[in-house]
């Protein structure tokens, strides 16, 4: 590495056009049609998704994703029945509920799948929604997301290059 040797005078001044630059940058006030914050998504461009999985981790994930704009939770799926109300609390607004998560990959309304289930169930659910043709959200451990994908590659009839 280089030793440089600023002067104070040029310390200042370099300091000083680095503090105005980040001020400016807070300062200046952006134009709505440049961040799009007033206009509503078109139909075809709102992302449907359906929950797998409505416990501690589930409910924040969908309590954040419906925040989103454009984007739409129109299906949960969870086990206890308690939770299927939760997720209905959580959206406000009836949504269809089950205890079985492959009457969500057979939904053709929903685009995504979102996963906020115990990691031991990652795998056969995340194969089972790409099968489906389903986009899938999974915070997953490394270890398992490898173990995932090579289920996914090595299913029958999956055409490789």
């Amino acid at each position: 590495m280089r030793n440089v040797h600023l002067s104070r005078r040029e310390f200042l001044q370099t300091s000083a056009c680095a503090a105005s630059g980040s001020l400016a940058a807070t300062v200046i006030p952006l134009q709505e049609p440049l961040l799009n914050l007033g206009a509503s998504p078109a139909a075809s461009d709102r992302v449907r998704f359906g929950i797998i999985g409505v416990g501690m981790e589930g409910v924040n994930l969908l309590s954040t994703a419906i925040e989103l704009p454009g984007v739409e939770c129109v299906a949960a799926s969870d086990l206890y029945d308690g939770r299927h109300e939760l997720a209905k609390e959580t959206v406000k607004k009836a949504i269809p509920t089950t205890r079985r998560y492959q009457d969500l990959l057979d939904n053709k309304e929903i685009d995504a799948i979102v996963m906020a289930v115990p990691d031991h169930w990652h795998k056969q659910i995340f194969v089972d929604a790409l099968s489906a043709g389903k986009d899938v959200y999974c915070e997953s451990r490394c270890r398992t997301a490898r173990r995932m994908e090579w289920q996914w590659w090595r299913r029958p009839g999956k055409r490789t290059a």
